[in-house]
């Protein structure tokens, strides 16, 4: 019996940190795409698809960047910016006057220089793999499939777990 309790509580830690996952990476989704939002809560999230900043950053990692005021960066910081309509993420390896030149960890060569505008933010940590389950629940079949584990949990909740306890209770009546 103890060991179904413990169980129990492991597997509720477990469905809880998951959530708590998904919401921050869901809140750093949202500032992602609405800057209102980026400029509010500071940070934003993003799924990494290159191995350029490998070892430091794999593919499939989720990072975190945070709002930064872009005259404090220093060679060496990974940043995050947008250029020519796609974003990156690349350490600086040189600070011109207006301008910031990086290269990605696993790049042998340096990119044109940047104005510092194009700074979206500065790098703050990674969570390992994630990003391929982010992507998967970002798609209109992981919605589906979440939305659908998710009915199947609150009405098993609902119906089931009240039952047992109800039909408990009229055991214990009759005995």
């Amino acid at each position: 019996m103890k060991v179904k309790k413990i169980f129990k509580k492991v597997c509720s830690f477990l469905c809880l940190l998951f959530f708590a996952i998904l919401a921050i990476g869901l809140i750093g989704n949202v500032s992602s795409k609405f800057d209102s939002v980026y400029n509010l809560i500071k940070f934003k999230s993003y799924v990494i698809v290159s191995n350029s900043m490998q070892p430091t950053i794999d593919p499939g990692d989720v990072i975190f960047i945070k709002k930064t005021n872009i005259n404090n960066l220093e060679v060496g910081d990974v940043v995050t910016f947008q250029k020519e309509g796609f974003i990156a993420t690349h350490r600086i390896i040189e600070i011109q006057e207006d301008k910031i030149i990086t290269q990605g960890d696993n790049n042998n060569l340096k990119h044109d220089p940047l104005d510092k505008s194009s700074i979206i933010g500065q790098y703050m940590f990674r969570v390992p793999k994630v990003g391929y389950f982010y992507s998967f629940v970002g798609s209109p079949i992981g919605i589906i499939v979440l939305s659908t584990i998710i009915a199947i949990i609150i009405i098993y909740e609902f119906c089931f777990v009240d039952n047992k306890k109800e039909e408990k209770e009229k055991y214990k009546k009759v005995s």
